[in-house]
């Protein structure tokens, strides 16, 4: 009986029976070189979902400082005083800000509180394009001044707009409405109809290379406007 139960204690943790000193469980060597082993066969321990999770609640509470939303602790965080090394939490935070910048768009009031080379603010360009397009203009000698200058903040200066960007992409920027004085940039979550960036969005984000590319064809099969038993047929 102890030996069928010592074969199936070994055949679940996938070694073999040890003779000398290696018979004892506190072998160091033993238990590291199958640790993994065992952990994989059971399903893992789910460290790596755990660390993804704390990235989308990291990534949203950089939303909430990106758009200085009216909480205390955004305030507090805001107004502390810089030093010469940065907190492991800031460092974290800043960390996130490529999940932010991925799907997301400012709407500028004024040009100077944004980062206009780095900070999306073209709805009808992706971030990759956007990224692209201020790289190529940065040879060209346009200054910082004269692109934040583009918007007076009830209007846009179609002068200096289609004399940067051309009359094409010209033309989709004057057809941005910007936000009027003295109301303050505002950041847009693009996937969300809110504008408001959720914990699910920056996990799905961070870990879209998990997730199996979204079909049109799901959205209509499970459309609202077919009943659950002939969605379910399909």
């Amino acid at each position: 009986m102890e030996n069928i139960r010592r074969d199936s204690i070994l055949q679940l943790l996938s070694v073999s029976q040890m003779h000398g000193e290696e018979i004892h469980l506190g072998n160091q060597d033993l238990w590291l070189s199958n640790l993994g082993i065992l952990f994989v066969n059971l399903g893992g321990l789910g460290l790596r979902k755990i660390e993804s999770m704390n990235r989308a609640f990291l990534a949203k509470l950089t939303w909430s400082l990106l758009s200085k939303e009216q909480k205390s602790w955004v305030f507090c965080l805001l107004s502390m005083e810089s030093k010469c090394s940065d907190s492991i939490l800031w460092k974290s935070i800043l960390d996130t800000r490529d999940i932010i910048k991925h799907e997301s768009i400012t709407l500028a009031a004024k040009g100077d509180s944004i980062d206009v080379w780095r900070q999306s603010w073209i709805p009808s360009l992706n971030h990759h394009k956007f990224d692209d397009l201020m790289e190529s203009l940065r040879p060209c000698g346009y200054t910082i001044k004269i692109v934040v200058d583009l918007s007076s903040g009830s209007s846009w200066d179609l002068e200096k707009i289609l004399q940067i960007f051309g009359e094409i992409l010209g033309e989709r920027i004057m057809a941005i409405p910007p936000v009027p004085l003295p109301h303050s940039n505002k950041l847009i979550w693009k996937a969300r109809k809110n504008g408001i960036l959720s914990v699910k969005d920056a996990y799905y984000m961070d870990q879209a290379h998990c997730f199996a590319l979204r079909k049109e064809i799901w959205n209509r099969i499970w459309s609202p406007k077919i009943h659950p038993r002939l969605a379910i047929m399909l």
